[in-house]
């Protein structure tokens, strides 16, 4: 978000680069803090009906991102977009500590540090390194327009991803009483 979207926006929506960068940051750290910290406390909170619930919260909130980072791509009026924006970073980020947790609860303590930092070069190599030049590749063959839109389709996979993890989960056999990892 940090690396394209301020262009985009200056762009699309022809505004300053420095009024862009200064309205993407705030919302991103802002909304960003807000649903990590909305998100562990759900997640924590529907752990009593749902063991996935970590998975279920990830899978809902993505997929509920998908219209409003559709709206936040589109040309529309200023008073839109930005709270479509602030509403699917919300949405997004409520996943952050939940997935964190539920990689964390399926290795064992001895390489839980290894884990969490293959996972972190996972997430960056596979996506933020990666989309500002995807982003860019596809704006220069289409539009800008365009690129930004393959946002809430990525979502949707993403959501899907978490959906199937998550049903998967709750059907997998429970481990035995007092088993440990």
């Amino acid at each position: 978000i940090g690396a394209w979207l301020p262009g985009f926006i200056v762009a699309i929506r022809h505004m300053s680069q420095k009024a862009a960068d200064f309205k993407v940051g705030y919302i991103t750290v802002i909304a960003g803090f807000g649903g990590t910290l909305i998100g562990g406390w759900l997640g924590d909170r529907l752990l009593r009906r749902w063991r996935e619930s970590y998975l279920w919260v990830s899978a809902v909130s993505t997929l509920a991102a998908v219209p409003f980072a559709y709206l936040a791509m589109r040309p529309a009026n200023e008073t839109l977009w930005v709270e479509a924006l602030w509403v699917a970073v919300v949405l997004v980020f409520l996943s952050n500590g939940l997935v964190n947790s539920s990689l964390l609860s399926v290795v064992p303590a001895a390489r839980r540090a290894s884990a969490m930092a293959l996972s972190i070069l996972i997430i960056h190599s596979l996506g933020d390194a990666p989309s500002p030049a995807i982003l860019g590749h596809v704006a220069d063959w289409t539009s800008v327009p365009t690129a930004a839109l393959l946002i809430p389709i990525f979502l949707l996979l993403g959501g899907l991803i978490w959906l199937y993890a998550a049903w998967r989960g709750e059907r997998a056999p429970r481990p035995a009483e007092g088993a440990t990892m």
